[in-house]
């Protein structure tokens, strides 16, 4: 009797414990290069029910020819006070003799308040 009771609470909350802990999706956009910059679009969607305060993510850019890759430099931002279900834009930019073939993006943290 006791198992049975102990499985309807723990089904019946469920659903709450799914609902806050939805993910924060990182959106990585369009990686460009002009003037000696690289600039990287970059935007959050807050699945949450609780706004979010701010968001930090990092990137690092490398360039690749071959079987070689040179890094060419990192950086990070944050996108801050984003709605429930909402979505904050920022696009990142650092200096570079060369042109990006790639970036690889992260949400270091997010918080909220």
């Amino acid at each position: 009797m006791y198992k049975i009771a102990g499985s309807v609470v723990g089904l019946s909350m469920l659903p709450a414990i799914a609902l806050a802990q939805q993910p924060t999706e990182l959106n990585i956009g369009w990686l460009s290069y002009s003037a000696g910059a690289i600039s990287q679009d970059l935007s959050i969607r807050n699945n949450g029910l609780r706004t979010i305060k701010t968001a930090r993510i990092r990137c690092r850019f490398s360039h690749a020819f071959m079987h070689y890759s040179k890094h060419l430099g990192a950086g990070a931002v944050e996108i801050k006070n984003i709605a429930s279900n909402g979505i904050g834009y920022k696009t990142m930019t650092i200096a570079s003799k060369i042109s990006p073939t790639s970036a690889t993006c992260h949400i270091v943290s997010v918080t909220r308040p």
